[in-house]
Formats: C-alpha cells, sequence, structure tokens
C-alpha cells in the first residue's frame, strides 16, 4: 500500500512525513513510534524540503529513505509517499 500526501504550508515536513507513514499503516501519527531523527536529520530535511521556495527548497529533485517500515520519498513539487516495504 502506497499513501501520497502534499506538504501542507502550515505543517512541518517532519510532521508531513510522519503523518504519511502512519496513514500508511493505518494508525494515528502519535502511535509512530520511531523518531524521525533516528533516520534523517530533521532540520536538513527542513532545510531541503521547507514549504516555500526561497525557503531553501529544492527546485527540482527527490529524496528516499527507510522509516518505520517504509520507504518515504518526498518530491520537489511537494509530494511524500510513503510505501510499506
Amino acid at each position: 500500500m502506497a499513501v501520497t500526501h502534499r506538504t501542507e504550508r502550515t505543517d512541518s515536513v517532519c510532521y508531513d512525513v510522519v503523518r504519511a507513514v502512519a496513514d500508511c499503516h493505518g494508525i494515528e501519527p502519535r502511535d509512530v513510534d520511531e523518531q524521525l531523527s533516528e533516520v534523517v536529520d530533521p532540520d536538513s530535511l527542513s532545510s531541503l524540503w521547507g514549504t516555500e521556495v526561497g525557503e531553501g527548497r529544492v527546485v527540482n529533485g527527490a529524496l528516499s529513505f527507510e522509516y518505520f517500515d517504509c520507504r518515504v520519498t518526498l518530491t520537489s513539487d511537494g509530494r511524500i509517499e510513503a510505501k510499506r516495504l
């Protein structure tokens, strides 16, 4: 199962990642019991994938990593996909 989210201007990209992974597992974000910081640096993630162009957001590209038994992919167009491994 894969779940795709768009980054929200009011949320942090880190929270959006946790929310996508939680949705993929059918649980609430608070029930994701692995810290995102164990697999990726949250400050770097926010710096590269800020919510607005000009905030350091990557203009063209993608980033993938494994988190909470999911393959998470962030794309420069604002999509976050979480797919169970």
